[in-house]
């Protein structure tokens, strides 16, 4: 006994003098995209905040403020900078850890963004895991200078004078703020 099979029929579209077939099963994929296109929203359709992690006037918030005016430019939404300053940024940088991770929040940082993995004994975030980089928005150098009496001219010379006369540079002389700050020896 034979069974019988029943074909389905494709439904025909015409778009103007052009004609398609569709099998059922596609067109109904193709409906659920364009609904789902359409209940889709434009990206940001609500003000976007940038978290720099360091005290307002600084460099990175002069970068981020810099950012912000040409960001609200292109995206047509407000772009605000908040500063959110404190323990070499680890402050600001773990509230953008822990906000949505929906775009709204965006971090601009440096050095001590990776730096302080090594200084810190727990971080309050993983530098890793917890963030997706974007781009780069800028590179700034960075120099180790001395006292022109200080009878070293290199970095090599510097290291084999701290070894050979290690009272002239206890590790409490070494100081470090920040990227915006120098490190200078005492």
């Amino acid at each position: 006994m034979k069974a019988k099979v029943e074909s389905r029929k494709s439904k025909v579209f015409a778009f103007g003098r052009f004609s398609f077939h569709l099998p059922p099963s596609a067109f109904l994929l193709c409906c659920a995209m364009a609904a789902n296109a359409a209940m889709a929203q434009q990206y940001p359709d609500r003000p976007v905040r940038i978290i720099s992690p360091f005290p307002a006037g600084g460099s990175v918030d002069l970068v981020a403020r810099m950012l912000a005016v040409k960001l609200t430019e292109i995206v047509g939404q407000q772009v605000v900078v908040e500063n959110r300053s404190g323990a070499s940024g680890n402050i600001g940088t773990e509230l953008v850890a822990r906000a949505a991770p929906d775009g709204y929040t965006l971090l601009v940082n440096t050095i001590p963004f990776v730096a302080n993995a090594f200084l810190y004994s727990k971080l309050p975030y993983d530098p890793l895991n917890d963030f997706v980089p974007v781009m780069q928005i800028s590179s700034s150098p960075s120099m180790l200078a001395v006292h022109p009496s200080l009878p070293a001219r290199s970095v090599k010379e510097l290291l084999a004078l701290a070894r050979a006369r290690p009272v002239l540079f206890p590790a409490r002389t070494c100081s470090f703020a920040g990227p915006a700050r120098r490190p200078r020896l005492r």
